[in-house]
Parts: structure tokens; sequence; C-alpha cells
């Protein structure tokens, strides 16, 4: 019995793999960028560096991590519902993932967080 007469798409199996590797790269992408983001006790000591470390930037590093956010989020549906089912398609979406992803813990990671630096 072949493929087609069995109902089974080759192509199917890359597609999905893609999505879901665009749904774990979003996932740790989302992860790290919070970690910087989540503001640390207030009672906490923090070394003046920069890049302050995480945490220790206070509410600045809060709109950025919520922007990137969103672009992880809307190129992680993008995996999921405009990969035009062709397996280039779904790579192509697991890459911008990723570099969004990229991007966005970088961005966050280097906000100004001194007045006078």
């Amino acid at each position: 019995m072949s493929d087609k007469e069995a109902g089974v798409t080759r192509r199917s199996a890359p597609v999905w793999l893609g999505g879901v590797a665009s749904l774990a790269i979003a996932a740790a992408a989302l992860f790290w960028i919070w970690t910087l983001a989540i503001p640390l006790p207030p009672e906490t000591m923090c070394t003046a560096i920069y890049p302050a470390p995480a945490g220790c930037a206070g509410t600045a590093r809060l709109l950025p991590a919520t922007v990137w956010s969103i672009l992880v989020i809307a190129a992680t549906i993008g995996a999921f519902t405009l990969h035009r089912r062709s397996w280039w398609g779904a790579a192509g979406w697991v890459v911008l993932t990723a570099l969004i992803g990229i991007c966005g813990y970088i961005a966050t990671l280097h906000v100004r967080v001194f007045v006078f630096a």
C-alpha cells in the first residue's frame, strides 16, 4: 500500500515539527526575557554595573519585555498558521522566532537604567 492510498502526506510532519520547535524557542525566549525584566524585591542589593544584572533594573525593563514578548508570540502564531504547508515556510518561521527571541533578550538586557550613565 502506497502513502497516497493510505492518505499519509510526507509534508505534514516537518511543518508540524516546525510549529513545535517555534513554540519551544518562544517559551525559552519568554522565560529569559522575563527573568531579566521582573524586578527583585526592594531590599535586594544590586551592583551598579552596565548592563544591570537580572532583576536589578527596577521597572525600566518591563516595557521592552512586553513589546518583545508580543513580537515573539506573534512569530509563534505565524509559525502555526502562515507556514503555507511547506517545509521551507515552517523553517523560516522557526528562524524568525529564534531571531526575535534573541533580539528581545539583548534589547531587554541593554536598557539604559541609570539616568547619568
